[in-house]
């Protein structure tokens, strides 16, 4: 193939060209030198026979513009455009030191899971952001994919010709080394691709990455063929093989999501680099990668801590949207056109809480005088214990003096044993009730004097608490000891 381009020829006098380094079916490109920069740079030109279409430039000048505009560290820089004097369109670009991915994998076979996924989520941030620009490479493939070096001895991954798989040509040969050089081998393209180049979008791209991904880890591509036409066939008719039939130590979860990349049906892929790239998440082993599903996220508009691993199946296809939107997690954003749900103030939740514990509390407590005020069976109150019809609860006696204590008439409680004494926690606090004791009489619930009196009037002599478990504190005694109980005669 002739071009007029050779080493020393000075372009714009400001770019000297050095030499040649590739040429495909549709350009060349050039190693220079800027002058006055002492930058080396890479230069490309269009081919002379590419000229005669207006359409092909036009698209070739467009796509230049459209590739300046990105400014991912994984898109190859574009620096300069112009025209020869002839009429020939160009675009400078930084010129990158390094190997290709296809180079890579001819040399050295398969890559380590690892390095592969590492390897496609880089080209995913450069693919995320021209997707976000409107740009579709549709071009995708290991020679396009240059594992460039840093100066500090590391490499990077940099996606190259961005747009140029949009030249379309009539006059290129179908041969698939000059396919391959600028157009795209058919091996790479999507079958809506095949069919009709104009109606593709973001999704074909998501092919060529699957594509990719698997021809890095099977060191093999899923539809090979000798003949262009037994690709195409492949590529549109036949599923894809296994690729654990090529590398049996890699997971079936990951081949699930290379597969979901190559299916037939654009609705059966994944919708976006963002989905894409975050099914690879649960592969990923180093903070540096995971850095690349982050800025992935950021790109489509999702922040990266609110970003998760979709939980649904890989073989599942999400529900589609517009082409240019950029479709959230469920998980962590409502679908457009839903409300999402109020969140209840924290206040009402404990308020609730507050009250319906309450209302246990409650329920529990008039169970448990419900049970304490029954007599138990055959009416026998135990030796030491009584049975308050105020608190509801029984309080352990000690044993007083058979001496009969001046209380309140209405407090009395009678007992069926004349040996103990029975202390009765009385409603007011600064009163102390004791009962008196006669013989074959059944015991009767204490009730309680709200005024503090007794029947004659006069006030109760006690005004100390009660203390569970010590003797009462003796009174003086009455002037006489015959003193009827009214109750007697009730209970005669």
């Amino acid at each position: 193939m002739t071009h007029p381009f050779a080493p020393g020829q000075i372009l714009e006098d400001k770019y000297r060209i050095d030499s040649v380094i590739g040429e495909g079916g549709m350009g060349v490109v050039v190693a220079a030198l800027h002058v006055q920069l002492q930058r080396r740079v890479a230069i490309k030109f269009l081919l002379p026979e590419m000229l005669r279409s207006t359409e092909v430039v036009a698209r070739f000048q467009r796509e230049a513009r459209a590739a300046a505009m990105l400014e991912s560290e994984h898109v190859t820089k574009v620096i300069d455009v112009g025209t020869t004097p002839d009429g020939t369109p160009f675009m400078v670009m930084e010129l990158l030191t390094g190997e290709d991915l296809a180079t890579l994998v001819e040399r050295g076979g398969p890559l380590s899971a690892d390095t592969a996924i590492a390897y496609i989520l880089q080209a995913c941030e450069a693919i995320a952001e021209a997707h976000r620009a409107g740009i579709v490479h549709r071009d995708l493939k290991p020679s396009n994919l240059f594992l460039a070096a840093r100066n500090d001895g590391s490499s990077t991954i940099k996606v190259l010709d961005f747009g140029i798989s949009k030249l379309q040509s009539t006059t290129a040969s179908l041969a698939l080394t000059q396919e391959s050089a600028v157009m795209g081998s058919p091996t790479y393209m999507a079958p809506e691709q095949v069919k009709s180049a104009k109606s593709v979008d973001a999704r074909a791209d998501i092919w060529g990455l699957g594509v990719i991904l698997y021809e890095l880890l099977a060191g093999k591509t899923p539809f090979p063929g000798t003949e262009y036409h037994e690709v195409l066939a492949k590529v549109l008719l036949e599923p894809c093989p296994p690729l654990t039939a090529y590398r049996p130590d890699i997971s079936p979860q990951l081949e699930a999501v290379v597969l979901r990349c190559l299916q037939k049906k654009p609705s059966d892929r994944f919708p976006t680099v963002m989905d894409f790239a975050l099914a690879l998440r649960p592969f990923v082993t180093d903070d540096l990668t995971r850095m690349s599903i982050d800025r992935v996220c950021r790109l489509a508009g999702v922040p990266a801590a609110a970003s998760t691993t979709d939980t649904r199946s890989v073989h599942q296809p999400r529900p589609q949207t517009a082409s240019n939107t950029f479709v959230a997690l469920a998980a962590t954003s409502p679908a457009v056109g839903t409300t999402s749900p109020r969140r209840i103030p924290r206040g009402i939740v404990f308020g609730v809480g507050a009250a319906l514990l309450a209302l246990v509390l409650a329920v529990g407590g008039l169970w448990m005088n419900w049970s304490t005020t029954s007599p138990p069976p055959g009416g026998v109150v135990p030796d030491g214990f009584s049975s308050s019809a105020v608190s509801g609860t029984s309080v352990r006696a000690s044993r007083a003096p058979d001496d009969p204590v001046d209380a309140p008439a209405e407090s009395q409680v009678l007992a069926a044993s004349a040996a103990p004494t029975i202390i009765v926690v009385d409603p007011e606090p600064t009163q102390v009730a004791s009962t008196t004791s006669h013989a074959n009489q059944l015991p009767v619930p204490a009730r309680s004097n709200p005024s503090g009196k007794s029947s004659s009037g006069k006030k109760s002599q006690s005004s100390k608490h009660p203390v569970v478990g010590e003797t009462p504190p003796k009174t003086a005694k009455p002037a006489t000891t015959s003193r009827k109980n009214p109750l007697d005669m009730d209970l005669k």
